[in-house]
């Protein structure tokens, strides 16, 4: 690459593209690359073509945002935490969201990702419990229950918590520790049903019920 070319392409210095704003440009392997420093805080260097093509217009974060820019998770419990507001900060180019601890009513503040991945979702008067590597339990069956999908949540325990469908219809959440244990095998039309039939098996005998 000539001098020339690479001393034209340095006019794009100080210009913005999306969220990036760029501070140098320079040549490597015959490639021109511009520094540039994204508005979430972050460095990356791109490629002079996908910059100033519109390709690329962030250091990554904005595909992240606006992949769960649309998911608001107010009012939802992840670990120890409820979410309480959606707050004006970003880290990283990430929403930030302000959440309570059920157990001592501390302010935490923790981004979409944090709370998704189960990173930060305990309190720090607290213990940290150790939660182990997640077991992806789509498709198995658990008596009644056949498990749907992962809610991204976990319960006090660090146990992840699992949408399943019951046989007979209805949908229901459980944390896989009360699945794999067999403490959840219905969403509780198994025990009616047994109810009901020691209710149908009670035989009556001169007005006085014998079971």
């Amino acid at each position: 690459m000539t001098r020339k070319s690479i001393c034209q392409k340095k006019e794009v210095i100080g210009k913005v593209y999306g969220k990036l704003t760029v501070e140098d440009v320079y040549c490597k392997e015959r490639t021109s690359w511009c520094r540039c420093s994204c508005s979430c805080g972050n460095k990356k260097d791109i490629r002079y073509y996908n910059l100033v093509s519109g390709r690329t217009k962030s250091c990554g974060c904005l595909e992240y945002e606006n992949r769960h820019k649309c998911k608001n998770v107010t009012g939802k419990s992840f670990g120890d935490l409820l979410v309480t507001r959606k707050t004006d900060n970003r880290k990283n180019g990430l929403v930030v969201w302000e959440c309570t601890c059920q157990k001592c009513g501390e302010i935490h503040l923790r981004t979409t990702k944090d709370l998704h991945h189960g990173w930060k979702t305990t309190c720090s008067k607290f213990p940290k419990k150790r939660i182990g590597r997640k077991t992806d339990l789509s498709g198995r069956r658990f008596g009644r229950l056949k498990v749907i999908n992962d809610t991204f949540k976990r319960d006090y325990k660090g146990s992840v918590i699992w949408n399943c469908l019951c046989d007979c219809g209805n949908k229901k959440e459980y944390s896989e520790d009360s699945l794999v244990h067999g403490r959840c095998t219905s969403c509780g039309c198994k025990k009616r049903e047994i109810t009901e039939n020691i209710r149908d098996q009670l035989t009556f005998v001169d007005q006085t019920c014998i079971e």
